[in-house]
């Protein structure tokens, strides 16, 4: 796989982990980033897939989550290596 298509798929897996926590902490998007102190339309870009986190907006969003920030990431890879095993 070449690193454009690995990154973009953890990207979106990524996007994909951070709205099932957002979720099952009952946050809207508007919510999540108020307390991040993030713009919603950027936590939206996120969760699409749209944009990549930098590790300061990660500790922030995690921090918020009430998480760590390697329990993300590491749901996020697993995801991805989900996808790998459908296609």
């Amino acid at each position: 796989m070449d690193l454009s298509r690995g990154s973009a798929k953890l990207r979106h897996a990524l996007g994909k982990e951070l709205r099932i926590l957002r979720q099952r902490r009952g946050l809207t998007q508007e919510r999540l980033a108020s307390q991040a102190l993030l713009h919603p339309t950027y936590i939206s870009m996120l969760e699409n897939g749209r944009k990549s986190p930098t590790v300061d907006v990660l500790e922030r969003i995690a921090r918020v989550l009430g998480i760590k920030i390697s329990t993300i990431v590491a749901s996020a890879e697993r995801a991805g290596d989900d996808l790998d095993s459908d296609g």
